[in-house]
Order: structure tokens, then C-alpha cells, then sequence
């Protein structure tokens, strides 16, 4: 059967240009976003100082920059070009929107600018519109007039652009104004987590102001400076490498900042990923590391705040994990590790001091509690004991970093990385009483919960066995289970060397077998 040919007609596409610009303001959607697009178009423009002040009474925020500014001609030819690519070089926008982000959370915006560098310097000039109308209006307008008559002065004598925002929306602000005191700080972050490489390249000060029932709190916006020891690590995929700068500590915090920083032009923090997060949270979460991830591909999303799920972030996915798995887990694991020993150490101190006074009073302590010398944790005779060794930060590459070509080692005082030795658990009273945690092993089996040592450096310690599930169980419970745990350990032990050489023998059989499970089933079993 023969058909005629489709005779196709043409629609043409129609767009309401209020509604499109509304669209494009909508991808900076909170006041966070709005400052930090104010501020990159400040930096982008080569200002050297910059200030934002928000009103949280007023729902009213300006802003002032000593930049490059704009003259009319400018301002026409970016208003014609919005949703369009305007920036090059290095500069990041990408829509062409620029100062005009806060259009979807005020209904009213001017900015009064005039070109800084140009000669003879013509006066201000006032851009202006009213948000509140572009849904009904098909064709915008955008005003602009001389203001002949406008000058800076004070602290903004050398602006050259002014940005007021006005009738902002009070649930943009809401965050805000639970804590008008931290405001500033919380903006402050948000402009230097978004692109600290920038603001410390240009050098450019930032000050942050928030006012709030007659009160104000000014910051400085300046780059997170990480505390910890610095570890650098590259990990290579075909599209390029992602380099991992990561700042170590003991010191836990309860929120590390992990900041994507994407080909040194914006960052955001890593837990926006949240298609790699939850495979890696465990690590990167952890509070113990905190710094940059660097990579040079990749594509921003829209927001600017992730990046787009395309094949090139698999790639980078798969080097997060590899990242994770080869140093990560390993490294997690042994601070870790660090940390229960450091617990122990100062439980079994507690109880050793304790116990030597109460069994032993001001007396001797028998000879066979006695351990030699070298043992970590001892003190001179007759003083107090030095505490536990501290720990400190190992380095995620055991050995510490590969040294770079033409590079020499430096002594270990000057290589933290490189300081780091794993401590076993021990505490040591005055007298001489030891506790020693040791992991059960072939020569003395895996299921006692405390001996004593009999040869070598651990000749008269109480040693207890740090790998029994009783005191992973005790551990759990919490403080006051682990510290009668130990007591009991080193309780029976002393008593047992008081003893005759057999008795002592049946005492911990019996207590090893009945007295011990008994006790500390009961001890830690849920309530």
C-alpha cells in the first residue's frame, strides 16, 4: 500500500523571558548562594576588597566591591546575553546571570556601578528592577539612570560597585536567624568552602556582616587552614589524576570538612556526592581527617554544588574507593587501634594504683608482681608513674610519603610521619605493679581473660588478653563495665600469687573456667 508523504509544519518555540530569568535565579536558592555568587563575580572582576552585610530585621543585604565595575554598555550587553556563557579565561560563571542571582529571593534589586579603570571616570550609574513583576511580564526591562549626585564613603570610599537587595523572603533567612551570632561565620564558611584557591591566589579580604535586633557580628572570609599533619596522595585514572591533600589528627571533630575542589575554581563539600558518600562516609566522616580533594576533570552541575553523574564521574568515583580501601581503611584502623589502647592504658593506670593500696597497703608488693625494667609506663622508684605514651598521628602511607626526586630524608623530629611507633596498652604503679594488654597468640591460646607473665620483660606483669570478646563486650557497655572488668582481672591475678604455687594453680583454673564467664556474663549482658 503506497503512502503519501507527512506534510510537517512548524511550531516555533516560544519563551517568557520574566519566567526564564526566574528559572535561572532559582539555581541559587538559598542566601548562602546568593552571597557567594555576589563575591565570585567580585573576585572575577579583580577586586581586592569586598563586603557583604546582611539585616536579618530588615531582610535587606548589600554589598560593596572595589572590582573592575561595569559601564552601561556593559550592563546592556549582559542583560542581552542572560542564560548564556559570559566569562572566559579562568573566571568560573557559566550563565551569564552574575550579580543578578538574588532575583528570586527579593522583590526589589539595584546595583550602582561605573567602570573603575576608565579615563576620564565617568559618574555612577543606577541599574535597577523589580523582581516581584517578571512573572507577568512576557518582554523585561531592565531600568538604568546617571546618578551624578552618588559617592562612596568611609570604610567603601574606593567601591566601585553597590548591590542592594531588598523585601528578601524571611524563609530564605530562617536558617539564619536561629542563630543570628554564628550567621556571619556560617556565610563566611559558605564563600570560603566555594573557592578558597581563588580567594587565595587574588589575595582579596573578605568581611561578612549580619545584623540582627540592634546587634552586628562582622567575620573575615579567609580559607580553611586544616590542623593536623599534611599527607598528599595521588591517585591516577585515564582522564587524569585526583589528588588527595588531607590533613591528620587525633582530635576528633564532629564535622570534618572534605572539600571537592574542582580544577581550583569551586569547591563544595565532599558529602554533596551522594552517590560515593555512603561508600566512603565511614572513612571520610570519621572526624579524624579533614582537607581537599583535588581533580581537574569532571562537570559542575548546574548549582555548582556536585558534580553531573556522567561517565567521567565514574572515574572518579573508582579512584575514591581505590583511595579508601588501599590507605583509608588501613589507616582508619589503626587510629583505631591508637585510641583503645590509649583507654586502656588509662582504665588499667586507675586500677593498678588502686588495687596495689588496697591489697598491699603501704607495703611491699610481692616479688613475684614485680616486672623489669623497660616496660612502658614506668616511673623512677618511689614516684608517681609517668602517663601512658601519647599517641601520635600515623601516616596514611606506612613509612611516610615517597620522597620526590633530589629529596633527603630528615630526621624523625621533623618528620611527624615518621615519629609514629604503635604502643602496646600498660600501665605501671609506683611500686612497681604491672598491667600489660597483650592479643592471645598459639604459645598461651586465645581464650583466657588474664595470666602472668612468667619470662622475659613480662616476668611478673598481669597481662590480659586485649583480643577476649568479654572485654570487647565490656568496652561497649561503657566506661564503668571496662573498669570492672580490669579490676577483676588484675584482683584475681595479685590474690593468685599470694598464694602456694598449686593453689594458685586450681584459683585461676577455677576462675578462668567458671568464676570469670559467669561474672562477666553478668557483668554485660544487656539489662
Amino acid at each position: 500500500m503506497k503512502t503519501e508523504p507527512l506534510n510537517w509544519q512548524l511550531a516555533p518555540a516560544g519563551f517568557h523571558a520574566g519566567n526564564t530569568l526566574l528559572h535561572l535565579a532559582q539555581t541559587y536558592p538559598t542566601i548562602e548562594k546568593v552571597v557567594q555568587e555576589i563575591l565570585q563575580n567580585a573576585i572575577d572582576a579583580g577586586a581586592t576588597q569586598a563586603h557583604v552585610s546582611l539585616d536579618l530585621t530588615e531582610c535587606r543585604l548589600r554589598a560593596y566591591d572595589n572590582g573592575s565595575g561595569a559601564s552601561k554598555e556593559q550592563m546592556r550587553e549582559r542583560v542581552l546575553n542572560i542564560g548564556k556563557p559570559m566569562k572566559g579565561g579562568d573566571k568560573i560563571g557559566e550563565k551569564g546571570i552574575g550579580n543578578l542571582a538574588p532575583v528570586s529571593l527579593c522583590t526589589r534589586y539595584r546595583m550602582i556601578t561605573r567602570p573603575r579603570d576608565a579615563k576620564p571616570r565617568p559618574p555612577f550609574f543606577e541599574f535597577r528592577f523589580d523582581p516581584q513583576d517578571l512573572e507577568t511580564q512576557a518582554t523585561v526591562n531592565f531600568a538604568y539612570a546617571d546618578r551624578p549626585d552618588f559617592s562612596f564613603s568611609g570604610r567603601f570610599a574606593e567601591s566601585s560597585t553597590f548591590i542592594d537587595v531588598s523585601g528578601i523572603k524571611p524563609a530564605a533567612l530562617q536558617r539564619l536567624r536561629k542563630s543570628p551570632s554564628k550567621a556571619a561565620e556560617a556565610l563566611a564558611s559558605a564563600v570560603t568552602d566555594a573557592f578558597p584557591a581563588k580567594i587565595k591566589s587574588t589575595g582579596i579580604r573578605i568581611t561578612i556582616e549580619v545584623k540582627a535586633a540592634g546587634q552586628d557580628w562582622e567575620v573575615e572570609a579567609k580559607p580553611v587552614e586544616f590542623p593536623g599533619i599534611r599527607n598528599e596522595i595521588h591517585i591516577p585514572t585515564d582522564l587524569g589524576e585526583v589528588v588527595f591533600e588531607l590533613y591528620l589528627t587525633l582530635n576528633q571533630v564532629q564535622k570534618p570538612r572534605i572539600l571537592i575542589d574542582h580544577q581550583g575554581k569551586q569547591a563544595f563539600p565532599l558529602q554533596n556526592l551522594e552517590a560515593s558518600w555512603g561508600d566512603i562516609e565511614e572513612f571520610f566522616g570519621s572526624g579524624f581527617i579533614q582537607g581537599r580533594i583535588r581533580l581537574e576533570f569532571c562537570t559542575l552541575a548546574p548549582d555548582r554544588t556536585r558534580l553531573q553523574m556522567d561517565d567521567a564521574y565514574v572515574h572518579f568515583h573508582n579512584a575514591l574507593i581505590k583511595f579508601v580501601e588501599t590507605y583509608g581503611t588501613p589507616w582508619l584502623r589503626q587510629v583505631n587501634e591508637d585510641r583503645r589502647a590509649e583507654r586502656l592504658s588509662k582504665i588499667a593506670q586507675e586500677v593498678v594504683e588502686r588495687l596495689e593500696k588496697g591489697l598491699f597497703g603501704d607495703g611491699e608488693i610481692p616479688e613475684s608482681l614485680r616486672c623489669p625494667a623497660g616496660i612502658p609506663g614506668k616511673g623512677p622508684e618511689g614516684k608517681a608513674p609517668r602517663p601512658p605514651v601519647r599517641r601520635v598521628v600515623p601516616p596514611l602511607v606506612p613509612g611516610g610519603p615517597p620522597r620526590q626526586k633530589g629529596q633527603t630524608r630528615r630526621k624523625g623530629k621533623d618528620r611527624p610521619d615518621l615519629a609514629y611507633r604503635r604502643v602496646q596498652p600498660s600501665a605501671r604503679s609506683a611500686r612497681g605493679m604491672t598491667a600489660l594488654f597483650r592479643e592471645g597468640d598459639d604459645a598461651h591460646g586465645y581464650k583466657w581473660h588474664a595470666r602472668l607473665g612468667t619470662e622475659g620483660p613480662e616476668k611478673g606483669g598481669i597481662i590480659i588478653n586485649m583480643s577476649h570478646p568479654d572485654l570487647t563486650a565490656a568496652e561497649q557497655r561503657g566506661p564503668l563495665y571496662h573498669k570492672l572488668y580490669v579490676t577483676s582481672c588484675v584482683m584475681a591475678i595479685a590474690v593468685s600469687v599470694q598464694m602456694e604455687p598449686g593453689v594458685a594453680e586450681q584459683f585461676m583454673r577455677g576462675w578462668e573456667e567458671y568464676v570469670a564467664p559467669q561474672t562477666f556474663n553478668l557483668m554485660v549482658r544487656p539489662f
